[in-house]
């Protein structure tokens, strides 16, 4: 079996079929390293992208790791 393909980088973007899976808060919250109502807190302040279906509040792994990377800071000159 072909392991997934990736691109290189600090924030490797997974091509595989799972990597566009939807996500929960909690599960974001688990990714990035903060609590679920901070991403609350993010959603409410239209910060992080996310889809609406009614109530409920889903991400995409990928459009999170694109957000996570365009945030990054630092680094060497």
């Amino acid at each position: 079996m072909a392991s997934p393909t990736r691109t290189p980088g600090p924030f490797a973007v997974d091509l595989s079929p799972e990597a566009d899976r939807l996500l929960t808060a909690q599960a974001v919250a688990e990714m990035i390293g903060v609590t679920v109502d901070y991403v609350w807190a993010l959603c409410r302040k239209d910060e992080i992208p996310h889809l609406c279906f009614g109530r409920v509040k889903r991400f995409r792994r990928k459009a999170v790791l694109e957000w996570l990377a365009r945030h990054e800071q630092g680094g060497s000159s």
